[in-house]
């Protein structure tokens, strides 16, 4: 069920990695494969703030990603990334 979740944000991380995309190599590390990390940690958390954070982590995380997503993108031109790729 999970299966094309977990290939697609492995293929993320890689293709990040090997600098194929706009995006900064470190952003591999804020890559969706995280999300699943989130339960446990939330699940470790006292009482009442766990309870509030478990059934929202998911949620918290992608707006993470797409905030950190937009922050890095945001002033990035074309040119600048073609002149990246040929290098």
């Amino acid at each position: 069920m999970a299966a094309p979740w977990i290939l697609a944000s492995l293929g993320f991380t890689v293709i990040v990695l090997l600098g194929r995309t706009r995006y900064p190599r470190w952003m591999a590390f804020a890559s969706p494969i995280l999300v699943p990390l989130t339960k446990p940690l939330t699940g470790a958390l006292p009482a009442p703030i766990g309870g509030y954070l478990r059934p929202a982590a998911g949620s918290i995380i992608w707006t993470l990603f797409f905030l950190l997503t937009t922050i890095t993108i945001w002033n990035v031109s074309p040119s600048s990334f073609r002149a990246s790729k040929n290098k």
